[in-house]
């Protein structure tokens, strides 16, 4: 932003997604981001705040050595509006 980046969303893996520091920075900027949190991470919602969690999905995972596995993911979705 300070560089003259025009910047609007923010995308993040669980690396950012779990720095406090990260999101308030994000959030001093105004910006909206969608980020990515382990599932072990706990998160507090507002009073009210309602989640949506999608069924869990199968895919192979192939990695560089073309090896496979089976992996699953699972979206959980919710509307976060910060306060500054």
């Amino acid at each position: 932003m300070e560089s003259g980046f025009n910047i609007e969303l923010v995308l993040a893996d669980s690396l950012y997604g779990e720095s406090s520091q990260f999101i308030r920075k994000i959030a001093e900027y105004n910006l909206g981001y969608v980020v990515s949190i382990r599932s072990n991470h706990g998160v507090w919602l507002p009073a009210g705040q309602r989640v949506r969690a999608n069924k869990w999905c199968k895919f192979e995972r192939t990695f560089s050595n073309q090896k496979s596995e089976t992996r699953y993911i699972r979206e959980i979705i919710y509307l976060c509006l910060w306060m500054i």
